[in-house]
């Protein structure tokens, strides 16, 4: 059997010193998590990428919007291990199952509109730590049109929660001209693909800066109690406040260690700002800490605002 092959667009490597663990929305009015890895299946045939490109191109308002911060002509192809464990939703029914299973406890105390059978979510957080992604039949989904929950996202998308469950991947330059009246981006799979390559560990200096980031975040709450808080809102701004604290000692402190991260990401084409590098490991911290609290965090009361509200890092 011919092994399915993925897309994702805009990085010329896959590398675990920039991957984000997958997090909540940062907001109290979206369903769209953040993090992790975004793909869709590779298309071969010319003028065809992905179902991610098409869509590109058919609202290349959007593409060229995205591509003055993101190289939409680099990307990667690869392939998932046999014993990934990725879960395919096709059905609203299926979503209603999860949200049961895996209930979102941040929707459930934060969301500013009424949760109903149409938008009600799983909390992607829990369902990593079982499944190692999730394939999501957007076209089967939107024709029931019974669950909202993937509306924003598009396209049949796969994400993933992890980078271990990549056989391989190879990088890949896009040819393609935007400004054209009729785009057919193609691959010249002799000159424009790598040769196949593994994915290592996160470095030496990704875990110096993640370990002192969780040191300073725990001295800096250290005298806080989850069950202080009068709601939910009032604790998640706390936490963001702090999280923000940390980020900032993080950069000056540990500017050689991610100095060292952004070289060699350039020695392997991708150039990466070094704010960002830092707030990935900050949010990757974030995202484990909000794991590990949540016992305490499901007992506080709903957040009484009826306000659009984002939180930022």
């Amino acid at each position: 059997m011919k092994e399915t092959k993925y897309i994702t667009i805009g990085t010329p490597i896959i590398s675990n010193d920039i991957f984000r663990n997958i997090l909540r929305p940062l907001d109290n009015f979206s369903l769209k998590p953040t993090g992790g890895l975004w793909a869709s299946k590779f298309n071969l045939p010319y003028g065809k990428i992905c179902p991610w490109f098409d869509y590109l191109l058919d609202a290349r308002g959007i593409a060229r919007s995205i591509s003055e911060y993101r190289d939409l002509t680099k990307a990667t192809i690869f392939t998932l291990k046999e014993d990934a464990n990725i879960l395919t939703i096709n059905t609203s029914n299926q979503i209603l199952e999860l949200s049961k299973k895996y209930p979102s406890y941040y929707q459930s105390l934060n969301y500013i509109y009424e949760i109903t059978e149409r938008n009600t979510i799983f909390d992607y957080e829990a369902l990593s730590k079982v499944y190692d992604g999730i394939y999501i039949n957007y076209e089967e989904i939107y024709r029931e049109i019974k669950s909202e929950v993937f509306d924003s996202w598009s396209i049949d998308t796969l994400l993933l929660f992890n980078l271990n469950c990549i056989k391989e991947y190879q990088s890949v330059k896009i040819n393609v001209n935007f400004h054209d009246l009729y785009p057919l981006p193609y691959i010249d799979m002799k000159k424009d693909l790598s040769t196949p390559k593994l994915i290592s560990n996160r470095s030496i200096n990704y875990n110096e800066i993640y370990n002192y980031v969780e040191s300073i975040f725990k001295e800096l709450t250290k005298d806080i109690k989850v069950q202080s808080f009068s709601n939910y809102d009032e604790f998640f701004e706390t936490i963001i406040y702090y999280a923000n604290e940390a980020l900032k000692i993080a950069t000056i402190s540990k500017e050689k260690e991610i100095k060292l991260i952004q070289e060699s990401l350039k020695e392997n084409n991708l150039e990466i700002a070094e704010k960002i590098i830092i707030r990935n490991i900050v949010l990757n911290y974030l995202s484990e800490y909000l794991y590990q609290e949540q016992d305490k965090i499901i007992t506080l009361p709903k957040t009484p605002s009826s306000k659009r509200k984002m939180y930022k890092i």
